[in-house]
């Protein structure tokens, strides 16, 4: 007869995940104590998050701390440029909440604030997670999670409608809110938009992937058509070698142009990539399970 503490029984599975969310939780909260370092503290959430938690690869703390220490200078620039940002685009909405009058200018200058206050806000929602996976510049990945926020306009929703409903209900019911926030809905949070995170990151990353197979195949074509060349010099039959070669180049070529499209529209990470000519971009663990 089998007992109840296995890792199959799903009740215990579920209860360790818990714990985990927990652990991960009180860790976030413990490394944003000096607010500058909540972008650095979320990214490091969600990498464990989705690492430890849904894949169940490594120990949570570890992971935690791997990504905390990995990515805290571009955390901490990107939290402060984010916040100077949303700092100033939510006076125009304090400003006119406050006001006696709402005149037509006012209430233009109030839904402009409210659109650059949402962009803001789904940037943000953005960049952190893609720090945790691209190992790119902070303007490259800010730019991308710019267009990110527009292209997938129907998930940004979802995550400003989320974050936003978490910060009211912290802020209006406290007495009530904070005791869960403490506990787990941080790491609750990022548990739930990381499945829908997790196809843009997944969509980018094989853009990149394929990017750097097309640079390997054409370099590796090159090297060919290069070697060919100097053997067809020492044949007698250079002609039929050289039609051999435009052949095989003609047929290679419509295969390139379905990968291109198969992989979408160019993205600024694919262009970045393809520039510096590196393939350390995505954590390898990650790249295993796709």
């Amino acid at each position: 007869m089998s007992n109840g503490f296995t890792d199959e029984n799903p009740v215990w599975d579920l209860l360790f995940k818990l714990g985990d969310i927990v652990i991960l939780n009180l860790l976030f909260l413990l490394c944003s104590l000096p607010i500058v370092t909540i972008g650095a503290s979320y990214s490091a959430l969600y990498y464990a998050m989705v690492k430890s938690v849904r894949h169940g690869r490594g120990y949570v703390v570890k992971n935690f701390f791997h990504a905390f220490k990995q990515n805290l200078a571009q955390g901490v620039g990107g939290f402060l440029l984010l916040a100077v940002l949303a700092w100033f685009s939510s006076n125009g909405i304090v400003s006119y909440l406050a006001a006696d009058s709402y005149d037509t200018s006012g209430q233009f200058m109030f839904w402009m604030s409210v659109a650059i206050t949402f962009i803001v806000a789904a940037t943000a929602c953005m960049l952190f997670p893609m720090l945790s996976r691209f190992a790119f510049n902070f303007k490259t990945l800010m730019g991308v999670s710019m267009v990110s926020a527009f292209r997938y306009i129907h998930y940004s929703l979802v995550f400003v409608a989320l974050a936003g409903a978490i910060v009211y209900g912290t802020l209006a019911y406290s007495f009530y809110v904070i005791p869960a926030v403490i506990l787990i809905i941080p790491a609750l949070y990022a548990y739930i938009t990381s499945f829908m995170m997790e196809r843009i990151l997944r969509v980018y990353q094989r853009q990149i992937e394929n990017g750097q197979a097309s640079a390997d195949a054409s370099a590796a074509s090159e090297n060919s058509e290069e070697t060919s060349a100097e053997v067809s010099e020492e044949e007698e039959e250079a002609g039929t070698a050289a039609s051999e070669s435009d052949t095989l180049s003609e047929e290679s070529e419509p295969q390139n142009n379905e990968e291109a499209d198969d992989s979408g529209e160019e993205s600024p990470l694919l262009k970045a990539a393809k520039e510096d000519g590196s393939s350390n971009y995505v954590d390898k663990w990650y790249s295993e399970d796709i």
